[in-house]
């Protein structure tokens, strides 16, 4: 090991970020047969650490041990999660740091540009933190006034969450904080090229207090972790970002389960520059959406398409801001493109080169491996470029930049939707006329008009075609992880019985309480009237007018009791006395049903020879002379 990486991997050892085990159910677990693999620096080729080279039998477990905490997870509330996730965003900026300089030793790219990636990773970890609490259901309006329909939004369930290496952190946070956010648990596959930044996330997700077996890493034998994500049933989802070639595998894989799937694939993005755009916007935008990251991103320009009237303007000039690129070690001060992931990925770039070659088109700046050795290519421009060359029908993902001449808007249209992926595009023009009529018929997910950099937590990130299924990012991120679950309200109608027995005379008020009881034991009760139609049980109003009163009401679900009795009040004394229910008056809502119910008694005075006084300080009989 190198100096410079002795003293990077001693450092971030020290931070306690540097970990070289797998997390399965919130514990740091090796290998079950001990194996590792090594994960290298490609700017110098040392070995930084070996990790765990985990299998079928370790992703089981990690998917149990996901499982077992969806039940606790999903049940939490959204200020909970929202909460978790919030602590973990802070913890991952207080560290960006050293995340930073894990990324640039573990993938290449130079520390200012990793920095970067950590403050845009942790800003999907801080947006879903928010969205977490807005993941809202939906109410429909009946066709039938006896029922109401409702929408829940509810999380998928388990999730295999597979990432790429150019981007360790941010193809991370970009998944697993809308999953967590919407209550489902996951299950990380990161790159076995850079594992480290993924476990070093991990450490700090756990400090953050998300509960053990919500998150969990698995890193290896991609084959052995895949076939176990697509082979069990209780994973529910899976979400990749990488080549076409291995998302059309997984989603031929899911298949089996019918899982749902988003995946996030290969791109073959235009650049087109036409004859009335701002030189400087176009160069400094071309040289951003080309060379960042050595060209290693899926919304890289693949295809920088120049108008033949600011052709040779542009080219010049471009070929000159690409000779000042400074190549080199992403520790080093000044360097803007570090080295390509591997020597595989070198000499593909080699192959597409040659290809436009032996097919006519001219090497501009650069075409070979840097003289720095190891995986380091020169930046390249190549001209004369057609686009039934292989450079420009397939991601070259390099520091290769193909310029395309064309003459017409329509020619240029053509050209850029020649292909069968459709991630993203880019247009660069002074007429707002033209960028409204182009970024309409461009077949592309993403469409940047005079901007390179398209790439935010706020906004949607996919592609049509075959550059991938679904959305990452954004509000619509939210529902690649949610299951939308259509509920229907019948209201059972219930029957309301009034029952009442005409009092007729009492010795003392024990004989009335005895009576009330046989009534509320089954015994004298008389139904009077039956009404069907009740709107909402627990809130039915039922009062009386005249010389009744309303003695009890005992409700169910299904069925109302209400037990009136003759009460008067006499002179501050209340009496019992004969009567009879003249009416029943219902009162209905605006859908029909019954919410209170008047019922009108009269008093059958001329019966009244004499009456029982409720009352603790009188007892016995009187008449009315008596009385009066």
């Amino acid at each position: 090991m190198s100096m410079g990486t002795e003293t990077v991997v001693a450092r971030l050892k020290a931070s306690g970020l540097l970990q070289t085990k797998g997390l399965i159910g919130g514990k740091w677990t090796d290998a079950y047969d001990g194996r590792t693999i090594e994960v290298n620096n490609p700017a110098s080729g040392d070995v930084i650490a070996s990790v765990a080279c985990m299998g079928e039998k370790e992703t089981k477990d990690a998917i149990s041990s996901a499982y077992d905490a969806f039940g606790h997870w999903s049940k939490l509330t959204a200020a909970d999660r929202s909460s978790h996730l919030r602590k973990w965003y802070n913890l991952l900026i207080q560290h960006k740091e050293e995340l930073g300089q894990l990324i640039t030793l573990e993938q290449g790219k130079p520390l200012k540009e990793a920095i970067g990636e950590v403050g845009y990773g942790a800003s999907f970890i801080e947006f879903f933190a928010e969205e977490a609490k807005r993941v809202y259901g939906d109410i429909i309006p009946s066709t039938l006034p006896d029922r109401r329909l409702f929408v829940l939004k509810q999380p998928v369930g388990v999730v295999g969450a597979i990432t790429p290496w150019n981007f360790p952190l941010a193809m991370i946070t970009r998944k697993v904080g809308p999953a967590l956010a919407c209550g489902c648990t996951v299950v990380i596959k990161p790159s076995e090229f850079t594992p480290l930044t993924a476990i070093a996330a991990a450490e700090l997700a756990l400090q953050s207090g998300i509960p053990p077996g919500v998150l969990n890493v698995v890193m290896g034998d991609a084959p052995s972790i895949g076939n176990s994500l697509l082979e069990s049933p209780l994973v529910r989802k899976i979400t990749f970002t990488g080549s076409t070639v291995v998302g059309k595998k997984l989603m031929a894989g899911a298949a089996d389960s019918v899982k749902k799937v988003s995946l996030e694939l290969g791109g073959n993005a235009p650049c087109i520059v036409f004859d009335d755009a701002d030189l400087e916007v176009a160069l400094k935008g071309s040289l951003a959406t080309k060379f960042r990251n050595s060209g290693q991103t899926c919304v890289c320009a693949n295809r920088i398409l120049v108008q033949e009237g600011i052709y040779e303007k542009f080219t010049s000039a471009f070929s000159n801001a690409v000779q000042n690129l400074k190549v080199g070690n992403g520790f080093n001060e000044g360097v803007v493109q570090g080295p390509l992931i591997n020597e595989s990925a070198v000499k593909k770039v080699e192959s597409f080169v040659q290809d436009a070659i032996l097919k006519g088109a001219k090497v501009l700046v650069g075409g070979k491996r840097h003289s720095l050795g190891f995986t380091f290519y020169e930046p390249t421009i190549i001209g004369d470029v057609k686009n039934e060359m292989l450079i420009a029908r397939q991601e070259v993902f390099g520091p290769v930049a193909p310029i395309i001449r064309f003459k017409t808007e329509e020619e240029a249209i053509q050209i850029a939707n020649d292909t069968n992926a459709g991630l993203a595009a880019y247009i660069f023009t002074n007429s707002i006329k033209r960028s409204w009529r182009v970024s309409e018929a461009l077949e592309y997910g993403i469409v940047g008009v005079n901007e390179g950099l398209v790439s935010t937590e706020v906004a949607p990130f996919g592609g049509y075609k075959q550059s991938g299924l679904g959305r990452e990012g954004s509000k619509y991120g939210l529902d690649e992880y949610l299951e939308y679950a259509y509920l229907i309200f019948v209201y059972t109608e219930a029957r309301i019985h009034l029952v009442w027995r005409k009092i007729e005379l009492f010795e003392n008020l024990s004989d009335l309480v005895w009576m009330l009881f046989d009534n509320l034991s089954g015994g004298l009760m008389e139904v009077v009237e039956d009404v069907e139609g009740l709107g909402s049980v627990d809130t039915l109003e039922v009062v009386t007018e005249g010389w009744g009163c309303v003695g009890l009401v005992e409700m169910d679900p299904k069925e109302v009791w209400v037990l009136v009795f003759p009460m008067v009040d006499w002179h501050g004394l209340t009496c019992v006395v004969p009567y009879e229910i003249v009416e029943v008056v219902h009162s209905k809502d605006e859908k029909g049903r019954i919410n209170s119910i008047v019922i009108r008694c009269y008093h059958v005075v001329d019966w009244i020879v004499n009456w029982v006084l409720m009352s603790d300080y009188f007892e016995g009989s009187t008449t009315r002379s008596e009385r009066d």
